[in-house]
């Protein structure tokens, strides 16, 4: 069934969906989880667009970061973005 095909992969994926943290760094974008801590260099980051109460950060053509809005004032969210993409070198 879809549902224990869908159970079956994410026992074998724990760090898919489970508390992110992301931190920006100037070697690039760190990002933490339970089992797991990446850093995506700037070059990396392709696309940063805002859509739909979230804030999408594409490191890599199919790798994004969906950042729910409501998470952050919007005051932090502005600067977490313009830092984004001032480091990612995207205006």
């Amino acid at each position: 069934t879809l549902l224990g095909f869908v159970s079956a992969f994410l026992m074998q994926h724990p760090g898919l969906v489970c508390r992110h943290t992301l931190e920006i760094t100037e070697a690039g974008l760190i990002e933490r989880t339970e089992v797991n801590e990446s850093l995506h260099r700037w070059p990396n980051i392709c696309r940063i667009f805002s859509f739909a109460g979230y804030l999408y950060v594409y490191v890599g053509q199919d790798n994004v970061h969906m950042i729910p809005k409501r998470d952050l004032t919007p005051a932090a969210l502005a600067k977490f973005e313009s830092d984004l993409r001032e480091r990612a070198k995207m205006k």
